[in-house]
């Protein structure tokens, strides 16, 4: 009975131990990268049918003659030389050496040697790592992480992989957009064993996981269009449409973002968009600035929309541009922007002296010019106008936040503006004629 308490105790934690892609961090780096750049990630490993996703963009061969041109939210990536055959170096596919880097937790109770193998059209077959106790494999204590290392060349050079059938097409085309994906196995081993260097079954390794690592040189089209921006107590609405074919939005899509250029307009060339942007690694939670010139807004794609950036000051101005990023974290291009300044809702209200229907548009609009008129030309002719006004001034401010900050009472408001300005148009003039029409009639039987 004792055995069997002890053994239900331990079961969870048995059923923890294995290896894992810690935190679902997977980074590309190389020899030119100022910084390690963080892949986008979809969890997943236990099987090739269930694998963890990683996306890895590549820099296309941007000399010569390619008129392609190149946006991405990363502000290095690994690039293309135009090189003939897979490797680093001159008359190779790369320049800068890229490599694979993978977070691993060993959540053994045990120290492990962790290796990672490329699945071919045959086996797993092992590939080199960097930094490692042997060739092919790291250590790592029990529940200590550590990233393993492992070159696009090493992996891409192997025969009979679907990266080097990859690679050599891009050996071929440097300037053509296409992308690839490799499926690669990591695997626990104890540290009296000696990784295999060759092959191995993954059936023969449970404890360990599948990665498909997703590649791709296929980046965007068209700019998204700029119609207008709202301003807001310390946001702005970008109203956009023409949305347009970004590579795999249907399969790939990541985000709608609001980037603030804050100089001028970028032209169509990555040297541009690092100069102009600053860096931008990655927009990380919605509504939140991260960094600060870049505001992830929607985890929705429609063709049209409105779209709003919050956390902005005041009185500042912001230059405004609207894209699409896929998983790749390649963007559509920037072509556009327009700029606009959030102002403080008093400050706007104040300006405007007309609080309800000011907070129900919450910009400048005809229907405000139209009830300021009717105000001085009509309501304060006459006493009884005159204590509305009075009495209107003194109550209203008290609800203004409430109505700008709804947008169903904003909405609401902005339908009753509306209303009042057809019904005064429309309605009042008539009434008048008909009551002109009747004096007139009784006028006339006066006179008979």
């Amino acid at each position: 009975m004792r055995n069997l308490l002890v053994f239900l105790l331990l079961l969870p934690f048995s059923a923890q131990a294995t290896i894992r892609l810690l935190d679902n961090r997977f980074l590309m780096t190389s020899d030119a990268m100022t910084a390690q750049r963080d892949a986008y990630v979809e969890a997943g490993g236990s099987s090739e049918d269930d694998p963890v996703i990683v996306y890895i963009p590549f820099a296309p061969d941007l000399s010569g003659t390619s008129t392609q041109d190149l946006n991405t939210l990363y502000t290095d990536i690994p690039a293309l030389q135009g090189g003939t055959s897979i490797g680093t170096g001159a008359g190779k596919l790369f320049e800068d050496n890229p490599r694979f880097n993978a977070y691993i937790e060993n959540r053994f109770t045990a120290r492990k040697r962790i290796a990672v193998y490329a699945k071919t059209s045959s086996s797993y077959t092992s590939i080199p790592v960097q930094g490692g106790v042997g060739s092919n494999y790291i250590e790592l204590d029990s529940y200590q992480s550590g990233f393993l290392n492992f070159t696009v060349d090493g992996l891409c050079s192997i025969s009979g992989t679907s990266c080097n059938s990859f690679m050599q097409s891009l050996a071929n085309d440097a300037n053509s957009k296409m992308d690839g994906e490799q499926y690669v196995y990591v695997v626990a081993y104890e540290t009296t064993e000696v990784p295999s260097t060759s092959t191995i079954d993954p059936e023969d390794f449970p404890n360990g996981f599948y990665i498909k690592i997703r590649m791709s040189v296929n980046y965007p089209t068209p700019p998204v269009t700029i119609n207008s921006i709202k301003r807001g107590d310390t946001n702005l609405t970008v109203s956009y449409n023409g949305v347009g074919t970004l590579y795999g939005l249907d399969t790939y899509f990541y985000k709608l973002l609001i980037l603030n250029t804050s100089t001028t307009v970028p032209a169509n060339s990555a040297a541009n968009l690092k100069t102009t942007l600053g860096v931008v690694t990655e927009c990380r939670k919605d509504g939140e600035i991260y960094p600060s010139n870049c505001y992830i807004v929607s985890s929705q794609i429609n063709q049209a929309g409105d779209v709003t950036a919050y956390n902005l000051v005041n009185g500042q101005d912001y230059k405004l541009s609207v894209v699409i990023a896929n998983k790749f974290k390649f963007t559509s291009q920037i072509k556009q922007t327009m700029t606009g300044q959030p102002q403080e809702i008093e400050a706007f209200i104040k300006e405007q002296s007309c609080f309800f229907l000011s907070a129900g548009f919450q910009d400048q609009h005809y229907i405000l010019d139209y009830f300021r008129t009717f105000r001085d030309t009509s309501l304060l002719k006459n006493t009884l106008g005159k204590m509305f006004v009075d009495s209107y001034y003194e109550y209203a401010p008290a609800y203004t936040h409430y109505i700008y900050n709804s947008p169903v009472m904003s909405s609401l408001m902005r339908g009753i503006g509306y209303a009042l300005f057809w019904i005064i148009q429309g309605i009042v003039p008539l009434l008048c004629l008909g009551l002109a029409i009747l004096a007139h009639r009784r006028l006339k039987r006066i006179q008979l």
